[in-house]
């Protein structure tokens, strides 16, 4: 897929409302405000630990230098946050959903924002509560010194959590909303589509891309987890993954199986039932162009052969359409993506 443009997410009118629209002008290049926002606060954060490395407090940089790698996820999480919504907007323009369908604005946000606004309270709250009833404000200080706060109470629940809200109801927004919006639209499918999938293959690679990026967070999720335990090289900080870290894995990745499978369900039910309907469709008109279609002995060939073979034409376009969103290979690669988080997490929990 090819996608132009840069179309605006939801941190992006949050980092605008805070200011960093106007940094982000100010920059050369002119980089999209969220770039702005994370970049500043991975600083800050970078800069913390640094601190807390250098005086000893809680030195995570030799202990745990992969640390780092949740960093780099965070910025990741935003730039694929952006890629799949430019990709959505592709892929509208690619199956000209504005000339088809009767109400395209529909299909105007990947997600509601209130949705976002939802999940980001859900999660900031679920946070805090955690860091103060759990952690508690006292053990932070003492393992990390007083900045320890600013990463608990500030970074984490303001840049973190609406980061990852941001990702995953984009996510969502291509895997479950998307096939829910096609099927509410009265979009048909397009059966000379030359793939034989009605035209749906744009939807099945952009679910399959979704997928996958998906399937990288929860790869380097255990990478981050288990390999500073798996070498003799840094000290690691905390135990070994358990059972509780095990079963909050496991549960992700069968959400995120359950929210694939169903997405690619729905469009095949869709597409299973538009070809349904269109070839009942198209047979009653043939059997018009006979006396008696329902007796064999009595079967004679149509006058009207030129219509005739126009209808059996369409009725092979339709037979010849595939019932799901997809190539072979397309879902050959989805079903080898579906395995490889949980396999890799559990090579590094057997090593």
């Amino acid at each position: 897929m090819n996608s132009s443009g840069d179309d605006p997410i939801w941190i992006d009118w949050v980092a605008t409302r805070f200011g960093f629209g106007r940094l982000a002008s100010a920059l050369p290049g002119s980089p999209a405000p969220a770039y702005v926002f994370i970049g500043c606060f991975v600083t800050i954060d970078i800069a913390i630990r640094v601190y807390q490395t250098v005086t000893g407090i809680r030195p995570i940089l030799v202990n745990n230098p992969l640390w780092l790698a949740q960093e780099v996820a965070l910025v990741g999480a935003v730039v694929a946050a952006k890629w799949i919504h430019n990709e959505y907007r592709w892929v509208l323009d690619r199956m000209a959903i504005d000339d088809r369908v009767s109400d395209p604005g529909r299909f105007k946000k990947l997600a509601p924002d209130r949705f976002l606004w939802i999940g980001f309270v859900l999660g900031a709250a679920g946070w805090w509560a955690f860091a103060l009833f759990i952690v508690t404000p006292a053990e932070a200080i003492r393992v990390g010194g007083p900045l320890a706060l600013v990463t608990g109470l500030v970074i984490i629940p303001f840049v973190y959590v609406p980061v990852a809200i941001e990702f995953l109801t984009a996510y969502l927004g291509v895997v479950v909303l998307f096939p829910r919006r096609i099927i509410q639209s009265g979009l048909k499918p397009y059966f000379p589509d030359p793939e034989r999938v009605g035209g749906f293959r744009p939807v099945g690679e952009l679910i399959k891309s979704a997928y996958y990026l998906l399937m990288i967070g929860l790869v380097v999720f255990a990478l981050r987890a288990y390999l500073p335990h798996l070498t003799d090289v840094f000290a690691s900080e905390g135990d070994p993954p358990g059972i509780i870290y095990n079963l909050m894995f496991t549960s992700i990745w069968v959400v995120s199986i359950i929210t694939v499978a169903y997405g690619i369900l729905v469009l095949h039910l869709f597409l299973r039932r538009e070809k349904r309907e269109t070839l009942k469709n198209l047979d009653e008109q043939v059997r018009d162009h006979y006396d008696a279609p329902w007796e064999i002995h009595e079967f004679r060939e149509p006058t009207d052969t030129t219509e005739y073979e126009r209808l059996r034409r369409r009725i092979e376009y339709v037979k010849q359409t595939k019932e799901y969103p997809g190539t072979f290979s397309m879902w050959s690669q989805l079903l080898l993506g579906l395995i490889i988080p949980k396999a890799v997490q559990l090579l590094l929990a057997q090593l």
